[in-house]
């Protein structure tokens, strides 16, 4: 098994998406209640149990009942005898707060580290998906997944509060609901990008519009269709600072989606992109998916027109009467420049 981001992987398997924790969870504000009292009565328990244990010695004093003793003027005093006070030294104080002292940076460091365990999953990548399987780190270590095979549905989980007085409130959630073959339901998260794992769930396990083995890896690894020397196509490009949507450069013509695409129209590219037809048939494909009209504006010219160049992480076009400079990363610049290189 290979491991990848900290997920174990099995032989072959890639992540092509991925989220960190975040959003709702749904959970009721009776779970938030009772942690903080748990919380506040471990911390006061800790910090009390030398006390309890130790005892308080803040004086020499001791009293001595004697019920037949005699009688002086204070009642209070009756049958006691009192030995002098001795005030505590600076050590021996130090010495009868330490252990109260301990126990209390002991509870706060008990609380920071639940309180780490609980945000834990929103400050990195917890929640993965591969062509055959959706991943969850566990609150206190290890993973869970579900294998796509195994899944016949993916939704938002929407919690259900009921009232006092028998009101009904649905409140939507970040949190993932799944139901497997068996009929059985369960949830993970809460999700920061859930949209985006429905999405994809939808359009790629569901309808099968789109093959998540197609898509890159999200550790910038090039997905199979980046990856041929007959065409090139550029997932994201730039220009003036302005975020555009894929640039394909076939045998024949140039292809600029002006507009960020979703992540299931991106997924369709790059779907067509890997199927094992020739370079003008993927273009044919290209081109009548972009006038489809569902993937937004686009620029289809002729590439004897457009003479596409590339100038160090600029690639170049000509767009009628004036040239279009369009950044690109350099990883998508060297693939740019032997494809040109090999078919300009």
């Amino acid at each position: 098994m290979s491991q990848s981001r900290s997920v174990p992987l099995e032989p072959g398997e890639k992540i092509v998406w991925q989220s960190r924790g975040g959003g709702r969870a749904g959970y009721g504000q009776w779970v938030y209640v009772v942690a903080v009292l748990v919380g506040l009565h471990l911390c006061g328990t800790l910090a009390f149990l030398p006390i309890a244990l130790l005892g308080a010695t803040s004086s020499d004093t001791e009293s001595y009942g004697d019920p037949y003793g005699g009688m002086d003027d204070d009642p209070y005093t009756y049958g006691a005898s009192e030995v002098p006070r001795r005030e505590l030294s600076i050590g021996e104080t130090v010495l009868a707060t330490l252990p109260s002292l301990l126990c209390t940076l002991i509870s706060f460091g008990l609380a920071g580290a639940a309180g780490y365990v609980v945000i834990r999953p929103r400050m990195r990548p917890s929640y993965f998906l591969t062509p055959r399987r959706v991943i969850a780190h566990k609150l206190f270590g290890g993973e869970e997944s579900w294998a796509l095979s195994d899944v016949r549905e993916m939704r938002q989980y929407i919690a259900v509060y009921q009232g006092r007085y028998g009101s009904v409130q649905e409140v939507p959630t970040n949190r993932v609901q799944i139901k497997l073959s068996s009929g059985a339901w369960v949830k993970f998260g809460p999700v920061a990008d859930m949209e985006g794992l429905l999405d994809l769930y939808e359009h790629a396990v569901a309808t099968r519009w789109i093959e998540l083995d197609a898509l890159p890896e999200v550790d910038g690894a090039l997905a199979p269709g980046e990856a041929r020397d007959d065409v090139l196509f550029i997932g994201r490009t730039r220009t003036t600072g302005m975020s555009y949507g894929p640039l394909f450069v076939g045998p024949s013509r140039v292809v600029r989606f002006t507009e960020v695409l979703e992540a299931h129209q991106l997924g369709r590219l790059y779907s067509l992109l890997a199927r094992p037809e020739t370079d003008v048939e993927i273009e044919e494909l290209i081109v009548s998916t972009a006038r489809s009209g569902t993937f937004g504006h686009f620029v289809d010219v002729a590439r004897e027109d457009a003479r596409p160049s590339i100038d160090g992480r600029v690639l170049s076009l000509r767009l009628g009467e004036r040239h279009e400079p369009i950044d690109v990363s350099s990883a998508d610049a060297d693939r740019a420049r032997r494809f040109l290189a090999k078919r300009g």
